[in-house]
């Protein structure tokens, strides 16, 4: 068996790639929620399907840089990344919140509009008195 040799450059280079990566996403994240706040549900989920494209190639493999961690130049990269998921994981929380009062308004809406229908059969209901029977017939007692 001959043992691995670690390129150690290249998964340098690889961990640069997938902190640019992480970059990117958090920016989506970003993007996603103001695309929410501003009520453009077309850019909103354009951005959700750019976000979950680049979150599938994030997911895809891991990455052993244990080598690199007294890198201060990788240690920079690495704590501006964190700091960006930080606050794409806050705006994240946004967007669900969001989401959620959206969802519950929905619902509200929806059942209102049930109700407006149920009221707007008993204004208007077929006459049931044999008189003119099929024809409608006006409730106005309010």
């Amino acid at each position: 068996m001959v043992p691995q040799i670690r390129d150690e450059r290249r998964d340098t280079e690889e961990l640069e790639r997938r902190l640019e990566a992480y970059r990117r996403y958090a920016v989506l994240v970003t993007q996603q929620a103001q695309a929410l706040q501003d009520g453009d549900l077309e850019r909103f989920q354009v951005l959700t399907g750019a976000r979950q494209a680049l979150q599938e190639k994030l997911t895809d493999r891991d990455l052993d840089v244990s080598h690199t961690a007294e890198d201060p130049r990788i240690q920079g990269l690495v704590a501006r990344a964190r700091l960006e998921l930080e606050a794409a994981a806050e705006a994240d929380r946004a967007i669900l919140d969001a989401l959620g009062r959206m969802r519950q308004e929905t619902a509200r809406d929806i059942r209102a509009i049930e109700e407006r229908e149920d009221n707007l059969r008993r204004y208007v209901r077929e006459d049931e008195s044999g008189h003119g029977a099929g024809r409608p017939r006006i409730n106005i007692r309010l």
